[in-house]
């Protein structure tokens, strides 16, 4: 039978918003993300009984608030940054043993700063793609976790056209693949934080009203599903999403089945929508 069963209902002992969810297979580590200033530094992890009574723990507390970052797990921590951290966008990433609980600083992220990226571990490497700030980026990057160095990955490109998936979602289908659905439209986006941060008075209340207003098919969000490949650095489209294009959706692999639950389809109008799809082998 479909649909949602309630087995639990707990509540997080502050907001969330904006935070990095990792999962692992001793639970989902839930980092920042609170505009709660404990929040915003606290590491949780959610665990489940074979009765699927949730457990809500904290694991640790970072000496920095962070929103809109990236996370990855690998061999025992956790790899953190990037995003805003305690107010501004920042370049500073980490790395939190979950034993010991101790915080190394590793090596600045060498692109533009970022927020919203889309990331995975692929092989024991952190790639990031995407995000952005005043602007969307569709460029990649790659962090090796055994040199502590970030290279130059792909840029998000199909057929020679760049994609933005700022405010996208992404899954890990294997050692060498993730799969994105998602992503603000980059020649709306940039046009659309252009004239909110220079028209003024009557004529940015007249284009907050138009822009906010506008269809959701207006705002161009991409509804490929992308995939990229690690071993060959490269993007591809597997085909259109068959409902419309969300950003900030939960993006679940589970089985053979890939769900998006609920997120954005226009800016400020979210979904309540679930979508399930199949991956046939």
């Amino acid at each position: 039978k479909e649909g949602l069963t309630e087995v639990d209902h707990q509540q997080m002992p502050f907001e969330i918003a904006y935070g990095m969810s990792v999962t692992t297979k001793d639970g989902v580590y839930y980092i920042g993300g609170s505009t709660d200033a404990v929040g915003a530094k606290t590491i949780t992890r959610l665990t489940t009984d074979a009765k699927g009574k949730l457990k809500i723990e904290k694991v640790g507390e970072l000496p920095f608030k962070i929103q809109n970052g990236v996370a990855g797990y690998a061999n025992g921590a956790l790899y953190i940054g990037l995003g805003n951290q305690d107010g501004k966008a920042s370049a500073d990433f980490y790395k939190f043993d979950l034993k010991s609980k101790e915080l190394t600083k590793l090596a600045n992220f060498t692109g533009a700063l970022r927020e919203q990226s889309v990331y995975q571990i692929l092989n024991n490497k952190l790639y990031v793609f995407g995000g952005g700030t005043n602007t969307a980026l569709t460029d990649g990057y790659v962090y090796d976790i055994q040199k502590d160095t970030w290279d130059k990955a792909a840029n998000v490109e199909v057929d020679n056209k760049a994609i933005s998936v700022y405010g996208g979602n992404s899954i890990k289908l294997n050692e060498d693949e993730m799969l994105v659905i998602g992503g603000f439209n980059k020649e709306v986006y940039d046009w659309a934080v252009s004239n909110l941060g220079s028209l003024k008075d009557q004529e940015l209340a007249d284009f907050k009203a138009k822009y906010f207003g506008a269809d959701v098919a207006d705002f161009k969000w991409n509804n490929q599903i992308l995939v990229y490949n690690a071993k060959t650095n490269t993007w591809r489209s597997i085909g259109q999403i068959p409902f419309n294009a969300p950003c900030g959706e939960g993006l679940v692999y589970a089985g053979d089945n890939i769900i998006s639950i609920n997120g954005e389809v226009k800016p400020g109008v979210r979904s309540n929508r679930i979508y399930q799809g199949f991956i046939v082998k």
